[in-house]
């Protein structure tokens, strides 16, 4: 029997395809309560007691109760009070329980489907770093055990945090060692500025933190954590926003939630670029969940402008020792204003001063491209982005009339079933191929937002990672084109 609500079209539209469709973000909707005792059972009173106590776990348990006046009071931004599905009672149980899921994914056109956390998405915010780690680790396992008797077609995904790189890396191979094959990292972490706890302490500080963005201006060095990566052949991913941040609105959350994951996933991005990273680490892949492709385009875009006008060689036109000095004062003493001219010691001063020593004049000192198409070759085939299957801007990831080197942005299908704009489960895959439909991408660029960009994400850092699941021939013989990185 079909357990299918709206979903035929969906099935008739995988049928005619010639490959499979493989979700590079779909969610589970975790009964936190239920986790709760899990918790307890497998990590003890204390941790449980102490995970029951944190805001992480307010905040699905009574996401209301934090009112209006206290979030003005300390401006904090609305967040997503009612963002799960009701209306359709099936979808709501099968983006809660895997075996349901799984039982549907024929009837909704999805072959293979990677599980992002909803609720576990937060566990990096817990403050206290041994409650963290146990509440990690203890999740990590429950995900696992969830889908362990569907791994042909769902694959887990454990949550890491990041607020030091030895923290990150003993989650990597705690994951690693249970099975886990994709990790969600947590994108950013708040850290106070020097300056201000100094003067005003560290509680103060709190409320007016910094991003580390891991890649760049970072007290710790990450390079252990993508090292950790490769060595385990696991492709860090990420899944965050920044529409909770001060400056937010305390009252709209749809404020709030516009542009906040392209937001923060750009800044990590440009972080993990302008840090060298991917110069470093060749043979690793990262991936952008659920943001939309307009960012990654228009940075692509503005890093390879930026590298023509501020590269070393390019910085040359505006270097100091290049000023003829003596000619601009004789043109200020002939043109100059009376005031000015009267102040010709001042002008000469402030014009007579040298080049700062690199690197601070050399913005790509940790990337030293080449030139603008080794810059396309080191983000294009290593940053994958996720996009929704109704997201408009995947028509622009595609547009090689645009992008520099006429390179296609690796865009990725997302379902993203589950979360509030998902209005009907059987209509993911049949937004998708409006994109199709309404001449914004063809056929083949269809192929690889739906397979070949959430496949190669993973399995270029890993090529045995669809071993034993329902898509493993048709990934080893894309794997076996070996198309071009760009």
């Amino acid at each position: 029997m079909s357990l299918a609500t709206d979903a035929p079209r969906a099935a008739r539209i995988r049928e005619q395809l010639g490959f499979p469709i493989v979700d590079g973000d779909g969610h589970v909707l975790e009964l936190t309560t239920v986790f709760l005792e899990y918790l307890r059972d497998v990590e003890g009173g204390a941790v449980a007691d102490g995970f029951e106590a944190s805001p992480p776990y307010a905040r699905w348990s009574e996401p209301w109760a934090n009112g209006i006046e206290q979030r003005r009071r300390t401006w904090t931004g609305a967040a997503n009070l009612w963002g799960w599905p009701t209306l359709n009672t099936l979808d709501r149980a099968t983006a809660t329980l895997p075996r349901l899921y799984a039982a549907r994914m024929d009837d909704l056109g999805i072959d293979f489907s990677i599980l992002y956390p909803s609720a576990g998405l937060f566990l990096v915010n817990l403050a206290d770093a041994d409650l963290r780690e146990a509440v990690i680790r203890a999740y990590n396992r429950w995900v696992i055990d969830m889908t362990s008797s569907h791994r042909d077609r769902l694959c887990p995904v454990a949550t890491i945090s990041m607020h030091t790189p030895d923290e990150a890396v003993r989650q990597l191979r705690d994951a690693a060692a249970m099975g886990h094959r994709v990790v969600c990292m947590q994108g950013f972490v708040a850290r106070p500025v020097p300056s201000v706890a100094e003067q005003a302490g560290e509680p103060v500080a709190a409320l007016a933190p910094r991003l580390d963005y891991f890649g760049l201006d970072s007290e710790y060095d990450y390079d252990p954590v993508w090292a950790a990566c490769t060595e385990l052949r696991i492709a860090p991913t990420f899944h965050s926003g920044s529409g909770l941040w001060p400056g937010r609105s305390v009252s709209n959350y749809t404020y709030n939630h516009i542009g906040s994951i392209a937001q923060a996933q750009e800044g990590l991005a440009k972080a993990l670029f302008m840090g060298g990273v991917t110069r470093r680490f060749p043979a690793l892949n990262f991936g952008f969940l659920e943001c939309g492709a307009a960012w990654a385009c228009s940075l692509l875009s503005d890093l390879v402008g930026h590298f023509h006008k501020r590269s070393l060689p390019a910085m040359a036109y505006v270097d100091p020792a290049k000023l003829d000095l003596a000619e601009l004062m004789r043109l200020i003493e002939q043109y100059g204003d009376e005031f000015t001219v009267h102040h010709l010691d001042r002008a000469r001063a402030f014009y007579d001063r040298p080049f700062p020593p690199l690197p601070d004049r050399d913005d790509f000192w940790q990337v030293h491209p080449r030139d603008a198409a080794e810059i396309v070759e080191l983000f294009v085939p290593r940053f994958y982005i996720g996009c929704e299957a109704d997201d408009p801007s995947v028509a622009w990831a595609f547009n090689t009339k645009v992008n520099p080197g006429h390179s296609k942005v690796r865009a990725m299908f997302g379902s993203d079933v589950g979360h509030w704009d998902v209005t009907d489960v059987g209509d993911v895959v049949v937004e998708a191929w409006e994109l199709v439909e309404h001449g914004l991408i063809t056929e083949d660029d269809f192929r690889e937002f739906m397979f070949c960009n959430p496949v190669e994400l993973h399995a270029r850092t890993n090529p045995d990672f669809f071993n034993g699941t329902r898509v493993a021939q048709e990934v080893n013989a894309f794997l076996a084109e070996g198309r071009g990185s760009a």
